[in-house]
């Protein structure tokens, strides 16, 4: 289609081509085996799942619930339920366990719950995180990302205005998260190299951080920089402590803990990329601009 001078078509394809997941990785040597796989979610992805579901989700106490049904090995009773979850009241419970019953997410028989398919929460709440990227943060986000001949998954992989982005995202208890988890992450993070990334635990306080920075720094990791000519320094992965999450440096490297809004959370993060390292110091040739003084 033409609009004027305008190729519609030529420009959905050089749109695709920068922005579609399988350009970005192809750029980098890489190649997307899949992508945000429907049946890795917990509901059928209809024309209107996201205005379906996707507010339900704000709710960290529905999140919470859902995943500790959705990831245990068997039928939960509510007397398992309300034991995980002693900080909230009886009643807010099944609230919750209702709403997922009801919108298909949880069925219940012989008074005990389990999810409506067999595939744990994981996906659905990359589903989720993508979305908000998508809808409150205005970026471009992809779940579910596998890549040939790597283990794991790219959880999201976001773009924010012409920065690519990658977030992990883990659920439930601190004690189901291990050093291999920390040392997969760090792997995808090189293989990638994005602009920045985030290590996101749903669920978890500002002060359960620390043991998984820990887990990073006992890699060690050494990286060289060079301007060829002027400087050539090595640096060691390190550990910045800011009021709601933990940076590490060189790599840009956020480890966050939500609590309540997934979306302020993420929020602060781009508020923080944007006033600390969106503006560039660019160096300039003093001679030359000498001579147009």
């Amino acid at each position: 289609m033409r609009i004027g001078d305008f190729d519609t078509t030529l420009a959905g394809e050089q749109f695709k081509h920068l922005f579609d997941i399988r350009a970005i990785f192809k750029r980098r040597g890489r190649t997307v085996a899949d992508s945000e796989n429907p049946n890795e979610l917990l509901f059928e992805l209809t024309y209107d799942a996201t205005s379906k579901y996707y507010p339900m989700f704000h709710s960290s106490s529905f999140r919470r619930i859902l995943s500790m049904v959705a990831n245990a090995g068997n039928p939960l009773t509510i007397n398992d339920i309300c034991s995980e979850c002693s900080d909230l009241s009886s009643k807010k419970i099944r609230d919750v366990l209702e709403k997922a019953i009801k919108f298909e997410l949880l069925n219940l028989e012989k008074e005990k719950y389990f999810p409506s398919r067999q595939v744990g929460f994981g996906h659905t709440l990359e589903w989720y995180v993508a979305n908000v990227c998508v809808n409150e943060l205005s970026s471009i986000a992809y779940w579910g990302v596998k890549v040939e001949n790597l283990t794991g998954d790219y959880d999201v992989v976001v773009i924010r205005e012409n920065q690519i982005g990658y977030i992990e995202c883990k659920s439930g208890k601190l004690s189901s998260i291990n050093r291999n988890d920390i040392i997969n992450f760090l792997e995808r993070e090189r293989i990638l190299a994005p602009q920045f990334s985030i290590y996101l635990v749903d669920g978890i306080s500002r002060g359960s951080l620390p043991m998984l920075v820990g887990y990073a720094l006992e890699q060690k990791l050494n990286y060289q920089f060079e301007i060829p000519g002027v400087m050539n320094t090595g640096v060691s992965l390190e550990a910045e402590e800011y009021r709601n999450f933990v940076r590490l440096t060189p790599i840009n490297s956020f480890v966050v803990s939500v609590r309540d809004s997934l979306a302020s959370t993420l929020r602060e993060v781009y508020e923080f990329l944007t006033l600390v390292c969106d503006r560039p110091l660019l160096t300039e040739n003093v001679a030359s601009k000498a001579k147009f003084r």
